[in-house]
């Protein structure tokens, strides 16, 4: 599956990344995307899981997945060069592919992501950090929406999460944090 950076073929991808990796859900298999031809990028379903990257030197598997913290600001050229690089040689996760998973998995499993990225590729500069709030708040709210399973599997209704759904989980009495502070941030991304 091919990832382009243009505004229609990177909504095109969007699209089929979601359905391989609901399609490898049942079997914990992998997707490939390619970047400029030879940039391989490996996720395993569900949800997304960046296993792997090959920049042209051989795969390389991953040994961890947590996000590091990200710079604030990118822009396209950012991150063609963070694709082009991938981690390296690095079996743990940095900077370059964190704004990958960003531009992919965390794209995929939320629309406030994707929107962030569309309009990255209309030339827009995003601060990836005031994001990052939402890539560690999926799972709740997506349970809580009733969009995935308390093990973490599809539910049959599953979508990409909205700005509302985040909202409502947070106005919710099941989150026990500040919601007014979360509210704060959320609402203008």
């Amino acid at each position: 599956m091919d990832l382009i950076l243009t505004k229609s073929k990177y909504r095109k991808f969007l699209i089929e990344f979601r359905q391989s990796d609901q399609d490898n859900a049942d079997t914990n298999g992998e997707t490939e995307v390619v970047f400029e031809d030879n940039k391989r990028y490996y996720f395993r379903a569900p949800n997304f899981c960046l296993v792997a990257y090959d920049i042209g030197g051989g795969r390389v598997d991953l040994t961890d997945y947590n996000h590091v913290t990200l710079s604030s600001s990118k822009g396209i050229e950012m991150l063609k060069v963070y694709l082009r690089h991938g981690g390296g040689t690095s079996t743990n996760m940095n900077q370059s592919l964190s704004t990958v998973v960003a531009a992919t998995s965390e794209a995929a499993r939320s629309k406030v992501v994707e929107a962030a990225f569309q309009r990255m590729i209309d030339g827009a500069t995003i601060n990836l950090h005031q994001y990052e709030i939402i890539f560690k708040a999926y799972n709740q709210p997506a349970r809580f929406n009733g969009l995935l399973n308390n093990d973490g599997s599809y539910k049959p209704s599953w979508r990409a999460l909205k700005k509302e759904d985040y909202l409502h989980f947070i106005n919710s009495s099941e989150y026990n944090g500040d919601s007014t502070g979360m509210r704060k941030k959320i609402t203008p991304l």
